[in-house]
């Protein structure tokens, strides 16, 4: 039986998911895909309950396909970020969200010092090179949060 696995829809913004696949000496498949999307909320805010609630069905599914494709020694992860300076987060939208409901920004804080209180993209790509290289062959079905601390400050 043939396994096929098609790459996730991937929004024309940024790309969410990553994959890298390889052939072994032996011909055996292996390879990693990641999934990155927002942090996982903890605190309610305006507008939010339903990025929360697909942020969580992100995970479901990834430990979902982690479980059906580890026998063929592919990876799956997801690696949740905080704010990140990408056009995602710095847009006209966004900023008429965080102006209509200021209590949002006493809830969107890192404790860790973070320059301009947004990861650059290649804090995000770091933690990505590392999941799909050799480093990370026995990491599989995980969340790994890059968020400055976001989700453990409360």
């Amino acid at each position: 039986m043939t396994k096929v696995i098609a790459e996730p829809y991937s929004p024309p913004v940024e790309k969410a998911w990553t994959s890298r696949a390889a052939r072994s000496s032996t011909g055996a498949l292996h390879g990693s895909t990641i999934g990155v999307v927002g942090g996982i909320l903890t605190e309610p805010s305006p507008g939010e309950i339903g990025y929360a609630a697909a942020k969580h069905g992100v995970v479901g599914v990834m430990h979902t396909l982690a479980n059906a494709v580890a026998a063929d020694s592919i990876r799956v992860n997801v690696v949740h970020a905080t704010g990140v300076n990408t056009p995602m987060v710095v847009n006209e939208a966004m900023g008429r969200h965080f102006q209509d409901h200021p209590e949002i920004a006493k809830i969107v804080v890192n404790p860790l010092p973070v320059p301009g209180g947004m990861l650059e993209p290649a804090d995000v790509t770091n933690t990505v090179l590392h999941l799909v290289s050799d480093a990370g062959r026995y990491i599989t079905g995980q969340s790994v949060v890059v968020d400055a601390g976001y989700t453990t400050y409360r």
